[in-house]
This record gives C-alpha cells, structure tokens and sequence, in this order.
C-alpha cells in the first residue's frame, strides 16, 4: 500500500523505496566470473551543451533512482535484469558478435523499455502514464508507437557508461504537435536508442502515430530492434566513437531520421 506522503511505485500501486532504488547500470556489471571489477570510473555530468558539469571518480558503477517499490525491484525486474545479463553480457563486455532470435530481441527490447521508464525526464506529465507502466509489468507489453535501435560502441577507455533522455518535437508537417522522448543508453560496447511519441496539442483529431525512418547512411550503424524483428546479427557493420555516439544521439533533431506513417 501506498504510505501518507510517498511517492508511488512507477509500475504499481505502492510506495516507492526510500532506499537506492532501481540502478540505471545493473550491479552485475561491478563483477565479472564471480569477481569483483577492481575499476576507477569518471562520472561527468553534462548540460545539454554537452559542457561538463560535474566530474567524481569512483571505483563503482553505482547510480540508482528511488522511484520503484521494493516487491517490483526484487521480483520481475530482477527476473528481466537476469535475462538480459544472460543474453547481453558478451556484447556488452567484448562486444562479439552473434544473432538474435525471437527471445533474446524481447529480453533487449522490454529491459531498454523498462530502463526508459525509469529515466523518464518529464516529471510533470511522464511520457509514460501509469496505465501502460502497470500493464507492462503484467504482461510485459510495450505501448504502440515505441521504437528501439542498436548500435555498437567503442571508445577510448576500456569501459563507458552513457545515458541521455531528451526530446525531440514536431513543428511541421503533417505529425506537427507530437513530441518524441529520446532515450540513448550506452553500456560497455552496446548502444539502445528508444523513442515514444506523445500528442502535445488539445484537438479532437489528431494524425496517426508516427514512425521514424532513419536516413540512409544510418543504415549500416545501427540495428533495428523494434518492432516487427524476429532476427538479428550483431553487430552493425560501422561501429560509434565517442563523437558518433552524440551523432546518434542527436540525430533526430537534425532532421537525419524522416517520419513516416506506419502501414
């Protein structure tokens, strides 16, 4: 049950931890054959200018938000933090290649679904309401209109962790009025890139949910994960640096992903 004062659960009715909370990087990543990672890790935080703001090091990658209870951490999301841990650690770690099938392009399309809902930016109105968040820990549905890509990642130092939520919105043209939340998700050598479009506009009518299609020289930097993909071979043919990764990340408002309606 909900406590006088307390936040509720993001995906059901009861109270949120006051404690650590969901991780925004799974613990697991802190060791590797059952020993710990003895790393320093450069946490920067960054304005939208890409400036940064503040900059620790830390021998973790330990970042949490209270805003899940304590049953839906410990259960099904520890259930679906497994999966994707057994499905993704080698492409994390070492970024070696191999392919998806139906169940392994679910594991890494519900867990960057979860991990965007725990990031919501929009605290005010949340991209996600409560009804799609309290169904999608039922069923383990995603809303209509979510898409999600992969990239693969290489950088400098021998491990990164990355994540920007933004958005992105449409001021032409005939999807004019929605807003798309963008949320790119970097951890070791896998990029998630996920969007969610809400309407923004007080109308009785509004155009079909629109799909994005991403211009043509993406096509051999990323994967498409969902929907409609039943296989896949990782990873792309081009990977992202440092400076790809901010391209990919900002690409929708560059206008270098065109929107079409679905069929």
């Amino acid at each position: 049950m909900k406590s006088p004062g307390t936040a509720p659960c993001l995906f059901c009715p009861s109270s949120a931890t006051r404690k650590a909370g969901e991780h925004i990087w799974d613990d697991w990543l802190n060791r590797f054959e059952g020993k710990p990672v003895k790393d320093k890790y450069l946490y920067t935080r960054l304005n939208r200018q890409g400036n940064v703001v503040q900059a620790v090091t830390r021998s973790r990658i330990d970042s949490a938000r209270p805003v899940v209870c304590d049953e839906c951490n410990n259960e099904w999301m520890s259930d679906l933090t497994n999966e994707f841990k057994a499905t993704a650690e080698t492409i994390i770690r070492h970024g070696r290649s191999c392919s998806l099938l139906p169940l392994g392009i679910a594991t890494l399309s519900t867990y960057a679904f979860m991990k965007a809902v725990i990031l919501d930016p929009d605290n005010r109105k949340p991209y996600f309401s409560s009804a799609v968040c309290h169904h999608f820990r039922q069923t383990l549905e995603m809303p209509t209109g979510v898409q999600i890509w992969l990239a693969s990642f290489r950088g400098p130092k021998r491990f990164e962790v990355n994540v920007d939520t933004g958005s992105s919105m449409i001021t032409s043209g005939r999807f004019a009025g929605y807003e798309f939340y963008v949320f790119t998700y970097l951890v070791g050598h896998l990029v998630i890139q996920l969007t969610f479009p809400r309407w923004t506009r007080f109308a009785r009518r509004r155009p079909p949910l629109p799909a994005w299609i991403p211009a043509r020289h993406w096509w051999t930097a990323h994967l498409d994960l969902y929907p409609g993909v039943s296989q896949l071979t990782w990873p792309p043919k081009l990977y992202l640096d440092r400076d790809g990764l901010k391209q990919f990340r900002d690409r929708l408002g560059r206008g270098e992903v065109h929107l079409v309606q679905p069929a």
